[in-house]
C-alpha cells in the first residue's frame, strides 16, 4: 500500500486527489495540509497554514501530491529526487508540463539521436558520452497550464514528446537497411555497364540477360542480412560480395564470349560494392563521398563515348559472337 500525502486538500485539485485515493484501496491517505481552512480528521496527520516541510517528515509517506496553486507567503518549495534505472531501453522521452520545463541529460552513450517537437538549446556529443539541455516555456506547447477536465488534451500532450534515442550506428539490420538505399543506384549502373559494351564492342544483350544479372545484383542483399546475423556485417559484406561478383563473372563470360568484356562488367561491379563499403562505414562523410563517386563515374562515362556516333548506333549491325 502507498502511503500518500496532500497538500492543498481543500483546492478543487486536492478534493479530486482526495476522491482517487478513497476510489484506490492500494493508496492511504496519512497527511494533508491546507493553507486556511481546517481539515481535522481527514487524515491521521493534518496541518493548517505555514511550512509543510516538518508534516512531511512526521508522515514518510512514499508519494507527495502537490495541489497547491502557487505558493503562499513563508511557505518553502519541496524539493524531491528519485533514482530511475532504466534497463535495455532506446530511448528516453519527456513531456513539458511545467511553466519553464529545463531538462538537462548527460550519458555515456555516443551516438544519440534527439528527437520531438524540441531540440536541446545546449549539446555536446563525443565518441563516448554526450550531455544535452533543453529550455522549453509553456507559451510553446500547443495546450495551456491548465484546463477543465472534460476537455481531452491527450494528442495534444503526445505531440509535445522530446528526449533522445539511442542509435546503434553499427548495427547490421541499420547497414543493411543503408545498403538497400543504393540498390537501383547501383543496379543502374551495372547496366550502363553492358548498355556502353553492346554500343562500344557491337554485341547485342538480351533483356533476359539483364534481368538475370539484375537478380544476382538484388540476391547480393537478401545475402548480406541472413550472413550478418551469424557472420557480423564486415565479414557478411565480403562473403556476399565475392559470391555475387561470381556469379555475375561466369554470366558475364557467357554472354559476351570474350574474356576481356567479362572482366571489365567484373572489374565494375567489384569497384561499386567497395565503393558501397566505404559509404556504409563512413557516415558523417557518406554525402560528400557520394557526391564525389558519381561525379567520376559520370566522366568517366562521357570519357569513354567521347568519339561515338550516337546517330549509328541503333543502325550498327551486332558482332557475331566469338567462338569459346
Amino acid at each position: 500500500m502507498k502511503r500518500v500525502a496532500l497538500l492543498g486538500a481543500t483546492g478543487s485539485i486536492g478534493r479530486q486527489a482526495i476522491e482517487v485515493i478513497k476510489a484506490n484501496p492500494e493508496l492511504e491517505l496519512v497527511a494533508a495540509s491546507s493553507g486556511t481552512t481546517s481539515i481535522e480528521g481527514l487524515a491521521p496527520l493534518t496541518q493548517t497554514g505555514g511550512d509543510p516541510t516538518g508534516l512531511l517528515e512526521r508522515a514518510q509517506p512514499d508519494v507527495v501530491l502537490n495541489a497547491v496553486v502557487g505558493f503562499a507567503d513563508g511557505v518553502k518549495r519541496v524539493h524531491f529526487s528519485f533514482p530511475l534505472s532504466l534497463n535495455g531501453s532506446l530511448g528516453f522521452y519527456l513531456t513539458p508540463s511545467a511553466q519553464n520545463t529545463t531538462v538537462e541529460l548527460q550519458s555515456n552513450y555516443g551516438h544519440p539521436s534527439f528527437q520531438g517537437n524540441w531540440l536541446p538549446v545546449e549539446r555536446s556529443v563525443s565518441d563516448s558520452a554526450f550531455q544535452a539541455k533543453w529550455s522549453i516555456p509553456f507559451l510553446g506547447r500547443n495546450y495551456p497550464q491548465a484546463w477543465k477536465t472534460e476537455v481531452g488534451m491527450r494528442k495534444e500532450i503526445d505531440g509535445s514528446r522530446f528526449g533522445v534515442e539511442l542509435v546503434n550506428p553499427v548495427d547490421h539490420y541499420r547497414m543493411a537497411e543503408r545498403s538497400v538505399k543504393y540498390a537501383g543506384l547501383f543496379i543502374l549502373l551495372t547496366f550502363a555497364t553492358l548498355w556502353l559494351i553492346e554500343v562500344l564492342a557491337g554485341v547485342r544483350v538480351h533483356p533476359i540477360q539483364y534481368l538475370m544479372l539484375g537478380g544476382a545484383l538484388c540476391l547480393f542483399y537478401l545475402l548480406e542480412l541472413s550472413l550478418s546475423e551469424q557472420l557480423g556485417f564486415p565479414l557478411a559484406y565480403i562473403v556476399a560480395s565475392i559470391a555475387v561478383v561470381a556469379m555475375v563473372a561466369g554470366y558475364s563470360r557467357a554472354i559476351f564470349h570474350h574474356i576481356r568484356r567479362a572482366l571489365i562488367v567484373v572489374a565494375a561491379v567489384s569497384l561499386l560494392y567497395a565503393y558501397l563499403y566505404i559509404l556504409l562505414m563512413n557516415e558523417d562523410y557518406a554525402l560528400l563521398i557520394g557526391s564525389v563517386g558519381l561525379f567520376l563515374i559520370l566522366a568517366l562515362i562521357m570519357y569513354a563515348t567521347r568519339r561515338l556516333d550516337w546517330y549509328a548506333v541503333g543502325a550498327r549491325s551486332p558482332a557475331p559472337p566469338e567462338p569459346l
